[in-house]
């Protein structure tokens, strides 16, 4: 039996690859039975277990801290927007020292004492030259936040 010209195949070697090429594409066939106690759907040759009924999605990353909450009923926050070009390299607050603020950004000390609060801030350049704002004397009230604007 010829299938190709000038190729000869016995009817033995045809019937093998005939029956060879069923058990492969039978084996591929085959699903993946799913456990009596799970449901699944099936969509696209995909096998997925089917969400409960009522069940909450939630996305726990593990990083996540409880919410911030006052120290006290004496308390207020200080929110300061760098508006300017340059890194506010020292914040301090009623003369204790606070951190830093980036270019174009925003911090928030929680939990500063409640009435006159001083406020100063202090940006280095390269020149040894220094840029500061204050000091100032504000009012924070209790259970409030205040804006100090750096421009």
């Amino acid at each position: 039996m010829a299938i190709c010209p000038g190729v000869k195949i016995s009817v033995t070697a045809l019937a093998v690859v005939v029956v060879t090429a069923g058990l492969v594409l039978a084996q591929g066939d085959q699903k993946v039975k799913p456990k009596a106690d799970e449901q699944v759907i099936e969509a696209k040759n995909q096998t997925r277990s089917k969400p409960e009924e009522g069940a909450a999605v939630t996305k726990n990353t593990g990083t996540e801290q409880p919410a911030a909450t006052r120290a006290g009923s004496t308390t207020c926050d200080v929110w300061v927007s760098n508006f300017t070009p340059w890194v506010i390299h020292r914040l301090y607050i009623d003369r204790q020292p606070w951190g830093s603020v980036g270019r174009r950004a925003d911090v928030i000390a929680y939990d500063v004492v409640a009435g006159p609060t001083r406020l100063y801030a202090e940006a280095d350049f390269t020149d040894g030259s220094t840029k500061f704002w204050g000091p100032t004397v504000v009012n924070c009230d209790r259970y409030s936040t205040f804006r100090w604007n750096l421009r």
